[in-house]
């Protein structure tokens, strides 16, 4: 077995080569150029044989490279900013097919496509956390901030609304205040979100929910927190992060806990309820 990591922007797709090396697995890592330029040296440096270089739009590129190296298994994990997709991103020939056969740029529509392609290849693709179980997190508190029930009514509200908007394909992350939504993740990603809720919330504190879909394929896009997600709940005055548990990737988690004190954040993981709280 050659494993493949087809790896977009921030720390996962690294994560998961290093667990991959530590068990001695053959490894090929295959680095989109326009999302990992942040941590291209790092890769180089603890993976200076299994680097290779492929540019989006460029599925033809990608496939060949997968031939080169006998890549028997994939893994897709990182941030891609869809966004490109709008911004006259060049495509090879392979790309434009696949874009033929969709309605839309659905993310559900796009990995059907891709499984089965991989699939006629022989090309199997595991699951997002077959080496980072570790990051999926028991349901509990995990912070010091004293919730009230107006907190876990909020979570509650939040974490369903969170689900919904995944089933509908259009974000796994919402803003609640009072039972209220005050913002839904779409194209524009988590960041904004968050920014969007907190300023709705006058600096009274928001809680930020994140979620995976009710039908969610653990293959492709498992929702992801980091410390990032904490500084911009504190940039806009967000007083909870709440995640549904064992179901969204939380890296640095100690790290996140020591600033989340700091800042009077609480962060919970929570398992979501199926009916309307």
């Amino acid at each position: 077995m050659v494993l493949g990591i087809v790896a977009g922007g921030g720390l996962l797709p690294l994560l998961c080569a290093r667990e991959a090396q530590r068990k001695n697995i053959p490894l090929k890592i295959f680095l989109y150029q326009e999302e990992t330029q942040e941590l291209a040296d790092k890769y180089r440096q603890e993976f200076p044989e299994q680097c290779v270089v492929v540019r989006l739009g460029r599925l033809g590129e990608l496939f060949s490279a997968f031939k080169k190296y006998r890549v028997s298994d994939v893994i897709f994990l990182g941030k891609i900013h869809k966004e490109r997709l709008f911004s006259g991103m060049k495509y090879d020939l392979k790309a434009l097919t696949f874009l033929a056969k969709m309605s839309g740029f659905s993310d559900q529509e796009f990995f059907d496509l891709l499984l089965r392609e991989l699939n006629r290849r022989k090309i199997k693709v595991l699951p997002q956390y077959t080496f980072l179980q570790s990051l999926l997190l028991r349901e509990g508190v995990y912070t010091k901030r004293k919730l009230t029930n107006q907190d876990w009514e909020d979570i509650r509200y939040g974490l369903f609304y969170a689900r919904k908007m995944g089933e509908l394909d259009i974000g796994q992350t919402v803003v609640v205040r009072r039972k209220t939504v005050l913002a839904v993740e779409a194209l524009e990603g988590t960041d904004a979100c968050i920014l969007r809720g907190g300023a709705l919330s006058h600096g009274k504190g928001a809680v930020v929910c994140k979620a995976e879909r009710h039908s969610q394929d653990p293959r492709f896009d498992i929702p992801t927190v980091g410390l990032h997600t904490l500084q911009k709940m504190a940039e806009s005055s967000c007083h909870i992060l709440a995640v549904e548990s064992h179901s969204v990737f939380v890296i640095g988690l100690e790290e996140m806990v020591s600033f989340a004190n700091s800042h009077n954040i609480a962060i919970v993981s929570h398992k979501p309820v199926l009916k309307k709280p």
